[in-house]
C-alpha cells in the first residue's frame, strides 16, 4: 500500500526553517504533493470567474500580490515561502512536484445568479472606494479598499475547505495508484488542510504515516 506523509505549513515563515524541516520530514518521499491546481486554469476559466464572480476575481489578484510581495521580502522570489522551500527540497532530492488541488477559478465561477449580482455589487463598491482613495491621495482609504476587496475570500475559503481536502486526497490516490515508481509521497499544504486530507486519505487505499504541523518561526522537528 502506498503511503503519504502530511506536512502542514504557514505561508509566511522563515525560509531556512521551513526548508530544513521539510527536507528532514520528507526524507523518504518519492514525490511532493502541493496545493496548486491539478488541472491548470485556462483563459475560459479566468473569463468565467471574472464574469460570474468579479469580487472573488479581484480577491485573487490581491492575494497573489500579497503573498508574492511577502514572499519576495523573505526569499527574493515572488511566491510564498513554503512554495520556495518545496521547490528547493524537490531539487535537492531530485523528485517531482505534483499539484493536487482543484481549479479555483473554475470553482469560483460555479455560482448562482444571486451570488453573481452580489459579487458585482461588492466589486463596484470596492472600485468606488479605491477611486476615492486615489482622488484624495489617501493611503488609509486605499488600504481600506484593499481590505474590502480581500473580504470575499473568507466565506469562499470556508465553504470550499472540505471540498478541496477531498479533491486533494482523490488526486493523491490517483497519482500513487497509477505510477508504479511512486511508493511514498509527502503532501505540503496549509495547516488547515491537514485534518481533512488525512481523514479522506484514511478512507482510501493510501496510508498516512505521519503528520506534522509546522510552528511559526521556530523549529518543531
Amino acid at each position: 500500500m502506498s503511503e503519504v506523509d502530511a506536512f502542514g505549513t504557514l505561508h509566511v515563515d522563515r525560509l531556512s526553517k521551513v526548508t530544513d524541516e521539510l527536507d528532514e520530514f520528507a526524507d523518504d518521499a518519492d514525490v511532493l504533493f502541493v496545493e496548486g491546481p491539478r488541472e491548470e486554469p485556462d483563459d475560459s476559466d479566468e473569463r468565467g470567474m471574472l464574469l460570474r464572480n468579479p469580487a472573488l476575481y479581484l480577491t485573487g489578484i490581491i492575494l497573489d500580490w500579497f503573498w508574492g510581495i511577502i514572499g519576495f521580502l523573505l526569499t527574493r522570489q515572488f511566491k510564498p515561502v513554503d512554495g520556495v522551500a518545496t521547490e528547493t527540497v524537490a531539487q535537492r532530492k531530485e523528485i517531482d512536484i505534483e499539484p493536487v488541488d482543484l481549479n479555483i477559478p473554475r470553482r469560483a465561477s460555479e455560482v448562482g445568479l444571486a451570488v453573481t449580482v452580489f459579487s458585482w455589487l461588492w466589486f463596484a463598491i470596492t472600485a468606488v472606494i479605491f477611486v476615492l482613495g486615489v482622488m484624495a491621495s489617501s493611503i488609509g482609504v486605499l488600504i481600506f479598499a484593499i481590505a474590502v476587496g480581500f473580504m470575499p475570500v473568507v466565506p469562499f475559503a470556508y465553504w470550499t475547505l472540505s471540498e478541496r481536502d477531498e479533491v486533494m486526497a482523490e488526486n493523491i490516490d490517483e497519482i500513487l495508484s497509477t505510477n508504479d515508481d511512486l511508493d511514498r509521497g509527502c503532501l505540503v499544504a496549509g495547516r488547515r488542510h491537514m485534518d481533512g486530507v488525512v481523514e479522506q486519505l484514511e478512507e482510501s487505499d493510501v496510508g498516512v504515516s505521519q503528520v506534522h504541523k509546522s510552528k511559526w518561526l521556530r523549529r518543531s522537528l
